[in-house]
């Protein structure tokens, strides 16, 4: 039944963003005020959200990330604002739902890539004729050649619930804004966070200010609370305009104080013969009695990454590699559980980063670092029910 429900309401979104055409004529700002809170569950922060294993296996789409995402931002009030940093962007029913808070006098701010891989002109174009004034951010990331900027994050000020307001909200995921993206494995996690927010808030503000040039010059940032159990890195990896620093998962999985209690879990979408120094490190946290898991996917993979992962199973590592064209895994997450800077711990990584030289040295880029968190558990589970599908 609540597979039909998200089906349902997909269908109906969907229809209702086809009904709002470009050609329709644009009402004026502050003319609707029209808003619908979230559920008490939504309102239950810290979340996280994953794409339904069941519906991606049969090559369904799994709407769960893109459903709640619309939902908040018609939680969103007058008065409200919204800041948007995404790379690719063309899906109708979120454009949709952005249109009717921009009518009910939500300030908007959108940040898409305008590199020549994303193609974002159709989405950015129907935005600007809404009004003039919204705010849209188009990068044109200069890091490198191939540079773009891949966040795929939303910040709400403020979020309406049934009798109270949640704010400071920060939702962070896998999941570009595109139909094809919902058949992809996909995490997503939220955050109700005033600190938290502001980092998010600055680096938004850092990539404007370099949005057109200059992005080559951004410095590399980290934000940790005051718990320590919550840090999150804002790429590129740069200062004074070149490479900055180490690895960021080589640096963690140096971490790593006593490999042979250490389990260590990687779902992963790309990876790049230019990140192998990774799957080196892991084969020799291996050959030192961790246990090693890696479930990743056919495409976007160099030679000497698929003969290095061959290499780590044959030597008793877990590799399940899916077939692109019959499951495709979009999420980027490390687990680690075990001895880690000489205390028994667990950790989340995720975010946007991939395993290439880009996503560390020249994209804008985020991951999120949860250290003995309540994510933790759910990670580990959606991990093992990942490895029930089907590989090659």
């Amino acid at each position: 039944m609540k597979k039909l429900t998200y089906l349902f309401i997909s269908i109906l979104i969907t229809f209702n963003a086809c009904s709002n055409s470009d050609n329709d004529p644009i009402v004026s700002k502050g003319t609707s005020d029209s808003i619908s809170p979230i559920s008490a569950e939504q309102a239950q922060t810290p979340r996280v959200l994953f794409a339904n294993i069941q519906n991606i296996e049969k090559g369904e789409d799994s709407p769960i990330i893109a459903q709640n995402l619309i939902e908040y931002i018609d939680a969103v009030p007058t008065g409200g604002t919204i800041h948007v940093s995404i790379y690719l962007f063309e899906y109708k029913p979120i454009l949709l739902a952005l249109r009717k808070a921009y009518l009910r006098d939500v300030n908007l701010n959108i940040m898409v890539d305008s590199g020549d891989r994303s193609n974002n002109n159709g989405t950015v174009n129907e935005i600007n004729s809404w009004g003039d004034d919204i705010q849209i951010v188009k990068i044109k990331n200069d890091a490198s050649s191939t540079a773009i900027n891949h966040n795929k994050f939303v910040l709400f000020s403020e979020v309406a619930t049934d009798g109270n307001t949640l704010k400071n909200v920060v939702l962070q995921t896998s999941h570009n804004f595109e139909q094809v993206s919902l058949s992809k494995i996909q995490d997503a996690v939220i955050f109700a966070d005033s600190e938290l927010y502001n980092a998010y808030l600055k680096y938004w503000n850092a990539m404007k200010i370099l949005s057109s040039s200059g992005m080559k010059n951004y410095t590399y940032t980290e934000y940790t609370n005051s718990t320590g159990n919550l840090s999150a890195y804002f790429y590129p990896k740069r200062k004074d305009g070149k490479r900055y620093g180490e690895d960021t998962f080589i640096e963690i999985l140096n971490s790593i104080t006593d490999p042979s209690t250490t389990t260590i879990q990687i779902g992963m979408s790309d990876w790049s013969d230019s990140r192998i120094s990774i799957l080196n490190k892991l084969e020799e946290l291996l050959s030192r009695g961790a246990t090693v898991e890696i479930i990743t996917k056919t495409s976007n993979k160099g030679p000497k990454i698929l003969n290095a992962l061959k290499n780590i199973e044959e030597k008793g590592a877990y590799v399940k590699i899916f077939n692109t064209s019959q499951i495709n895994i979009h999420m980027k997450v490390m687990l680690i559980n075990g001895n880690y800077k000489n205390s028994n711990h667990n950790l989340v990584i995720t975010g946007t980063q991939n395993f290439t030289n880009n996503a560390l040295w020249n994209n804008n880029e985020t991951s999120l670092i949860l250290t003995d968190h309540m994510f933790f558990p759910k990670y580990e589970e959606y991990f093992s029910q990942l490895k029930s599908l089907p590989g090659i």
